[in-house]
Order: C-alpha cells, then sequence, then structure tokens
C-alpha cells in the first residue's frame, strides 16, 4: 500500500535533469499510445454518428473543455511551479478547487432540469454527465499539478493511457447500440471519473490543515491571470463550434469540429506532457540565464521539429486520411483542415509561449496581450469569415492566428528574458524540414497513378524519410535527436549494468 504523506515535495526524484528527461520521454511515448487510441476511436465514432449527430454533442461538449479550466488552470500551474506553495496553502486550494467543481455540477444539474430532455444531444443524461466532468476536474486538479510538481509527468500519462482506454471502449459500445451522440458525453464522463480516480491513488499526497482563506490572496493574481488567458484560449477553440452549428447548422459544425480535431489531436500530444515538464523545469532554471534560453530554444525545437512536418504531410495528404478514415460524407473536413493548417503552425508556437509565461510567472502580461489584441483579432476574424461560409470562417482566422505569433512572442517573452530571435532561430531548421517532407509527399503522391491506400502510403513513407534525413542533416534538430538518443541510450546501459 502506498506511503501517503502530507508534504508536497516528494523525495525519489533525482536530479532535475534526469527526472525531467526520464519523466518527459515516458510521459511523450505514453501520450502517442494514447493519440492512437483515441484517434481510432475517433475515426470509428466519426463513421457511425455522422456529420449531423457529431456536430450536435461537439456543441455540448464545450463545457468539457471549460472544465478544463479547473482540473489545467491557474490553479494548477501556480501549484506545480511556486517555490514557496506550502502543505497548508496547498490543501486550502484542493478544497478550494472542489467545492467549485461541487458548484459547477450542481448548476449544470439545474441547467438541465430547466431543459427539455428531447432538444438536448444526449437526452436526459446530458447535464449529469457533465457535472461527472465538472466535479472529477475539481476533485483532481491539485493532485495532478503535484504530481507535475515532483516531475512524474510520466505518471499522469499513464492514468490518462487507462483513462483513454476504458472511456474509449464506453463510447464505441455506446454508439454500436444506437446512442447516437450520448456516446461522446459518456465517453467524456467516463475519462473525467476514471483520470481523477487513478491521480488519487498515485499521487501520495494527502491534505494536512488548511491555510487561512486569506492566505490565497498574494497568489490571486497568478491564478487569474493563468486562467483567464486559458479561458479566452478554451473560448475562442469551442464557442466557435457553437457559432458555427447555429449559423450553418449542426452538419457544418461536425465538419469543422473533424477538422480543428485534426489541428489540436496531434499537438496536444507533445505539447502535454512538453507543459508538465517545461513549466517546472524552465521555472527553476531563472536564475540561469543562458541555460533558461538553451532549454527554451530546445523546447522549440522539439515541439516544432516534431508538429510542423506532420502538420505539413497531413495538408498534402488530408483528402486522402479523410476518405480513407473518416468516409465520403466527411469530405469537405480536407480542405477545412488544408485552410486551417496556418493557424496549427502557429498554435506549436503559441503553446510554448503559454508554457514560457507560466514559468517565469508573468500570467498577467499574457492576459494582456490576449485581452487587448490576440482575442479581439480572432473574433473579429471569425466575424468578418462569418459572412460567408465555413470555409471562409476558418480561412480568416487561420490568418489571423498566424500574423499574431511573433507579435505575441514579442509582447510576452521579453518580459522573460527572450527575444524574436530566440523564436525565429529555433525555427528555422524545423520549417526546412516540414517544407521538405511536404513536397516529397506530394511529389511522391502526384507521381502515383494507383490507388487512394498505396498512394497515401508511399507518399507518407517518403516524408518521414525525407524528414528523418533532413532533421539529421541541420544541426540544431541533429542536436536535439543525439541527446535523446544519447538518453536512451544511457539508460540501456545502466539498465544492463545493473542486471548484471
Amino acid at each position: 500500500m502506498q506511503t501517503r504523506t502530507t508534504s508536497i515535495d516528494w523525495p525519489g526524484a533525482g536530479g532535475l535533469s534526469s527526472a525531467a528527461t526520464r519523466g518527459g520521454m515516458r510521459a511523450a511515448a505514453t501520450s502517442w499510445v494514447r493519440f492512437v487510441l483515441q484517434f481510432s476511436a475517433l475515426l470509428l465514432l466519426a463513421r457511425l454518428l455522422g456529420p449531423s449527430q457529431y456536430g450536435a454533442a461537439a456543441a455540448a461538449l464545450v463545457a468539457v473543455a471549460a472544465a478544463e479550466l479547473l482540473r489545467a488552470g491557474g490553479v494548477g500551474w501556480l501549484v506545480s511551479r511556486s517555490s514557496d506553495a506550502t502543505p497548508a496553502l496547498v490543501t486550502t486550494l484542493h478544497l478550494s478547487c472542489t467545492a467549485l467543481g461541487l458548484v459547477l455540477a450542481a448548476g449544470l444539474a439545474a441547467a438541465g432540469a430547466t431543459l427539455p430532455a428531447d432538444r438536448l444531444p444526449g437526452g436526459a443524461l446530458t447535464f449529469p454527465l457533465l457535472g461527472i466532468v465538472a466535479l472529477a476536474a475539481g476533485l483532481g486538479a491539485v493532485p495532478t499539478a503535484l504530481l507535475v510538481r515532483n516531475l512524474r509527468a510520466g505518471t499522469v500519462a499513464v492514468a490518462e493511457l487507462a483513462a483513454a482506454a476504458l472511456s474509449v471502449t464506453v463510447a464505441l459500445v455506446s454508439a454500436a447500440a444506437g446512442a447516437g451522440a450520448l456516446a461522446l458525453l459518456l465517453q467524456a464522463a467516463c475519462y473525467a471519473a476514471t483520470l481523477c480516480t487513478l491521480v488519487l491513488a498515485l499521487a501520495p499526497w494527502r491534505p494536512s490543515r488548511p491555510a487561512p482563506l486569506r492566505d490565497i490572496a498574494p497568489h490571486l493574481p497568478f491564478i487569474g491571470n493563468a486562467t483567464l488567458t486559458q479561458g479566452l484560449d478554451w473560448a475562442v477553440r469551442s464557442l466557435d463550434r457553437l457559432v458555427v452549428a447555429l449559423l450553418f447548422g449542426p452538419a457544418a459544425a461536425g465538419v469543422y469540429t473533424q477538422a480543428a480535431q485534426l489541428v489540436i489531436l496531434p499537438v496536444e500530444q507533445v505539447h502535454g506532457p512538453l507543459r508538465r515538464i517545461a513549466v517546472p523545469s524552465l521555472g527553476r532554471l531563472l536564475g540561469d540565464p543562458e541555460r533558461y534560453r538553451a532549454a527554451y530554444r530546445s523546447i522549440v525545437t522539439v515541439a516544432a521539429g516534431v508538429l510542423w512536418p506532420a502538420l505539413a504531410v497531413l495538408a498534402v495528404l488530408a483528402d486522402d486520411v479523410v476518405h480513407l478514415a473518416f468516409g465520403p460524407a466527411w469530405h469537405e473536413t480536407a480542405h477545412l483542415y488544408r485552410v486551417m493548417l496556418p493557424a496549427a503552425l502557429a498554435l506549436v508556437v503559441t503553446g510554448v509561449t503559454a508554457m514560457v509565461t507560466l514559468a517565469a510567472g508573468i500570467a498577467g502580461r499574457q492576459a494582456v496581450w490576449e485581452c487587448a489584441i490576440s482575442r479581439p483579432a480572432t473574433v473579429l476574424a471569425f466575424v468578418a469569415g462569418s459572412q460567408g461560409g465555413v470555409l471562409d470562417v476558418a480561412a480568416c482566422t487561420s490568418v489571423a492566428a498566424a500574423l499574431l505569433v511573433v507579435p505575441g512572442h514579442a509582447f510576452v517573452a521579453r518580459r522573460a528574458g527572450l527575444t524574436v530571435r530566440d523564436l525565429l532561430g529555433s525555427l528555422a531548421a524545423p520549417g526546412v524540414v516540414a517544407l521538405t517532407s511536404a513536397g516529397a509527399a506530394f511529389l511522391v503522391r502526384w507521381a502515383w497513378g494507383g490507388g487512394v491506400l498505396g498512394g497515401f502510403l508511399l507518399a507518407g513513407l517518403a516524408a518521414a524519410a525525407v524528414a528523418v534525413g533532413t532533421a539529421l542533416a541541420l544541426p540544431p534538430t541533429r542536436r536535439v535527436a543525439l541527446r535523446a538518443f544519447g538518453h536512451l541510450h544511457g539508460r540501456s546501459a545502466a539498465s544492463g549494468a545493473t542486471a548484471s
């Protein structure tokens, strides 16, 4: 049985570098297994439900994304990075998050009681299931943050994988039984409840005597700004689906949501584990500017080096991917995804910038940028695009997102001792890898005269080979790859020596 402790810093993490790398690689590997599992389920659910049912459920699932503000919001990042947090303060934050989760769950249950069940995508179960998500998010927020604080991102990733496996099974069985949009709501509730249960079991922490509520006051600016920033990000990435559904119907919302999923899912598989390592690690390097800037450049190179080529090749092969994976009913998804590509590439960079603001404790600076410039510009772009159709909405918001990347970094990250040169210098090599791999995919697919599956496989293999070759030929990406290989080799050698 696991020994429980009221301490918020646990023994056994090892050195910062080794623990961060070990936990990060374990989290990344587990996260990609989870991605394959969830993406496979996404394909099956898309075929079982169709665009209309999928779009109806996507509108309700906006509340699920909102609940993430509890589990991964300002309180979580404060606990994971703060050097002056105490067990008493953390206990008070835990109780506050749990209480907020209860209030949200009760509010959702009350809202569900006032609406006709036949107007809801999941019938009478819609709001109770969303309430489960909110309660689980509040209860698991601080234990999750403490695992991250102690560089145990791999533990969180394993819990997420187990929760994903169970929830995907529930969703597929429900959809096959004819549950329709309710299947996606069941999946969300099952995932949240399972993840919360596992995190509570795996974290060795237990609450102590709470601190007075007034002790939270000095931390409220950081909590508020971090939550506001993530809340605005949630609003832009979620409420657009509601507006699309209202303006163009549930089928259009389903196609739009699916294209956005093709953007967000790959990015989150890298950003999720990277964020859990980057924020506490960068936070501990603030006193060493050279190592701090070098770590930042490595993080940008890793994120863009992995994601940019994958996103670019996916844009080239989008028609094949949608035809093979989702079926003919979803053909508009390919066009939408290609239009969203600039926003996808931008999201990779802005996600790392957000990590920097959390690590450096300058969430207020990020909040000013979001409130004054970034989100108003996105809303204006959305309004301009809505005068046409769904494709125009995606195009306008995508261009706006791309144009704001460098100004946003200049405004925010310079407070953390970083320059635009740090950003652009880190993006040069990944940009070359993305262009060459996408070019290889395009040429092979264009020259192929056979079936869709054969062309897709050949183009994908060619793109992967060119991406690896180019990455190894360029010094920045080669250094990152060799460092990762060296760590793996070192672990293997150490394991062999231990076994001997």
